[in-house]
């Protein structure tokens, strides 16, 4: 079991992107910079049928020019983009969109590295960073009903949690902060 607990998060010595890391895992979160785009086309790009299942990533990376693009806009500061690494292998993206002291995650995970956990191990760092850096109330995120290991792994981040349904094909998660204060409501 993975479960959400506190991990460090560092910004490179450069300045040029934001990391995050955990002194006990090999999976690390970076912010894509121009030279990763080569890379994330690559991984999308041989898996376009895996991730045409339950995402839009196929449609909206389908070039190496929209990487590139997408990584020179990310100065929208409600959106945290993050490359998913072990070690020196790019596995996945994942992002966290913020509303307010509320979010959304999403992320993906490549196929051929499918079963590594890598999507539990990078939701923790992410949802760690939402919480301790950004004073963030809640992390959602919208699950396919027909997505098993997006199931899976949202129950070993936080295995209490009762999803919200929504409509026919989708459920919403939400892990809340454990340090924002449960509000007195008077009846």
């Amino acid at each position: 079991m993975v479960n959400v607990e506190r991990k460090g998060f560092v910004v490179e010595p450069s300045g040029s992107r934001i990391v995050l890391k955990s002194d006990t895992d090999s999976v690390v979160l970076m912010q894509p910079v121009q030279t990763d785009a080569p890379l994330i086309f690559g991984l999308v790009n041989s898996n376009r049928e895996h991730l045409g299942q339950f995402t839009e990533v196929a449609t909206t990376f389908s070039s190496l020019e929209a990487v590139q693009k997408i990584i020179a806009n990310d100065g929208n500061p409600n959106l945290h983009r993050f490359g998913i690494w072990d070690r020196e292998t790019l596995v996945g993206m994942i992002n966290l969109s913020v509303f307010g002291r509320n979010s959304l995650l999403d992320l993906w995970v490549g196929k051929e590295h499918a079963g590594q956990r890598y999507a539990a191990r990078a939701g923790s760092l992410l949802i760690s960073y939402a919480f301790d850096k950004l004073d963030l109330q809640d992390v959602g995120c919208y699950i396919n009903l027909k997505n098993e290991a997006s199931r899976k792994t949202v129950q070993r981040l936080k295995p209490d949690l009762i999803p919200a349904y929504l409509g026919v094909f989708n459920m919403r998660y939400t892990i809340s902060n454990p340090n924002t204060p449960v509000p007195n409501v008077a009846l």
